[in-house]
């Protein structure tokens, strides 16, 4: 079966061009509507294998820019309710000062508002540190008009990337708690877990050190602060990305659980299943990333193949997760680091399945060769 033409890949290519068409408004609305209705009949009377195809293409087409019409809709809403009165928010996370970091951040979503909208999440810097605010603080902002007016460029594109509204520079004054909102039970768990790690680490580590071991198997540059040594040593050589975390910690991890595992006569099913099960916890316990949410799907994808016994192919996994993450979050694909993290892992899948071939293909020669 040809990995290019296969239905998967055709949904991830088409999806995206439907993204690409509607961020840009190369079509209109209308017409691609007419348009993939005609295709959709097509493609379910059509005999030919080749019509049926270009109808599914372009359904998948219309879903991609559908969904990304849906995501925009929805930012434009919320960015206009963030400034209505009568908005409650939550504190989901509160962060100290940091190396490269240095202000205070709360990262607070919408807890309620009129017009009962989608939750809008918001990032907060101050250089003075918000008092009598945690993780769980309800509370409101009195003044409206310091947020930002990023509405086109690179900062928005950031913004919608990481799923953030609007960020703010504001006075801690500005900000008002008027209650607390216990988190659930799991959460609260996994945060403190977190939290203890963290506070570990770094009584125990040299300040080099404990940047490297948050950048590096927790998922979090901030404690690289520009110019140090860490950062020059490793830019010096062209090494920088060997200090941030990608799907080999992932590999690491599940091998790492298998090896006391091999002596004892475990089924196969079990193993996998812990084995995911170390993976989740690691990707819960850490900071989050495009690369590692990739290879988490691509790992998933090849432990249901093996614990249920169904075939596995990398490439129709990698489409799978491309296709996922870009249903999630439509602006993921003018992101650099999700284009640099699927563009590589498909090369070197095409690069490797290129090898075997060609190593087939040799053997095949030999085989008809006469001896001597």
């Amino acid at each position: 079966m040809n990995v290019f033409l296969s239905w998967i890949s055709i949904a991830a290519t088409s999806f995206s061009l439907g993204i690409i068409a509607c961020k840009f408004s190369l079509m209109d609305a209308h017409i691609l509507t007419a348009l993939v209705g005609i295709s959709a009949i097509a493609a379910l009377l059509a005999k030919r294998k080749i019509i049926s195809m270009i109808g599914i293409a372009a359904i998948w087409f219309y879903a991609g820019a559908m969904a990304y019409t849906l995501c925009r809709d929805s930012r434009t809403e919320q960015f206009v309710s963030i400034r209505e009165e009568n908005v409650v928010y939550i504190v989901e996370q509160a962060q100290r000062p940091s190396p490269s970091k240095p202000y205070h951040v709360l990262y607070i979503s919408s807890f309620n508002n009129q017009k009962g909208s989608e939750k809008s999440h918001l990032v907060l810097y101050s250089r003075k540190p918000f008092k009598k605010i945690i993780e769980g603080s309800v509370v409101e902002l009195h003044k409206k008009n310091f947020m930002s007016k990023a509405k086109d460029g690179p900062i928005e594109s950031y913004l919608a990337k990481e799923n953030v509204i609007d960020i703010v520079f504001c006075d801690p004054e500005e900000i008002v708690c008027i209650g607390y909102m216990q988190p659930p039970a799991l959460a609260r768990i996994i945060r403190n877990f977190k939290e203890k790690i963290v506070s570990t680490a770094k009584k125990h580590l040299r300040k080099n050190s404990f940047a490297m071991f948050m950048s590096i198997f927790m998922g979090n540059r901030d404690y690289l602060a520009p110019g140090s040594e860490v950062k020059e040593g490793f830019g010096r050589w062209g090494i920088m990305h060997y200090i941030a975390r990608s799907g080999l910690h992932l590999a690491l991890i599940a091998y790492l659980v298998s090896l006391p595992l091999i002596p004892i006569p475990a089924p196969g099913q079990i193993i996998i299943l812990l084995q995911v099960l170390v993976c989740l916890l690691f990707w819960m316990l850490t900071w989050g990333s495009v690369s590692f949410s990739r290879a988490l799907l691509i790992m998933g994808a090849a432990a249901a193949g093996r614990m249920f016994g169904l075939p596995f192919n990398i490439a129709y996994a990698l489409s799978l997760a491309y296709l996922l993450l870009l249903a999630l979050n439509p602006h993921l694909l003018f992101a650099l680091d999700f284009q640099l993290t699927f563009a590589l892992t498909a090369a070197l899948i095409g690069i490797t399945k290129l090898k075997v071939i060609t190593f087939q293909k040799r053997e095949r020669l030999k085989r008809k060769l006469p001896l001597g």
